[in-house]
């Protein structure tokens, strides 16, 4: 299978990420079969974990459920339009919780005109200036 087909299988059930990670193109279609296997265990665990908590559990659920599958419509299309963008987009600031130093206070764009600039705001709110 070549990438675009690889990367429209990964996103067709769990059997069909299988059959496109054993006979597809896997460093042509990484990035898809990445982000089709994230969706799918993030899926999952909302089906076990989340959906078994009582009436609130069950709202959560039932949202991400619909977030999931609109998530799960815009991979295919992409992998369709052998595009490689990430699912979450411009929420990323939102999800991303790794980084908090790239979406701080301070902002990311600020930071980087600072930097830019020559001011490094970083020496000034530690009392260097």
């Amino acid at each position: 299978m070549d990438k675009k087909t690889t990367g429209i299988v990964s996103y067709i059930t769990l059997i069909g990420w299988l059959i496109a990670f054993c006979a597809g193109d896997k460093e042509g279609a990484k990035f898809h079969l990445n982000q089709s296997l994230v969706l799918y265990l993030a899926s999952l665990i909302n089906s076990i974990i989340i959906s078994r908590i009582p009436i609130c559990g069950w709202a959560v659920s039932g949202i991400l459920s619909i977030v999931f599958f609109i998530f799960w419509i815009m991979g295919l299309v992409y992998a369709c339009k052998d595009e490689e963008k990430e699912l979450q987009g411009r929420y990323r600031p939102v999800v991303d919780l790794r980084m908090p130093h790239r979406y701080g206070a301070t902002g990311g764009k600020s930071r980087q005109l600072q930097r830019v600039s020559g001011k490094d705001s970083s020496a000034h709110c530690q009392g260097r200036i």
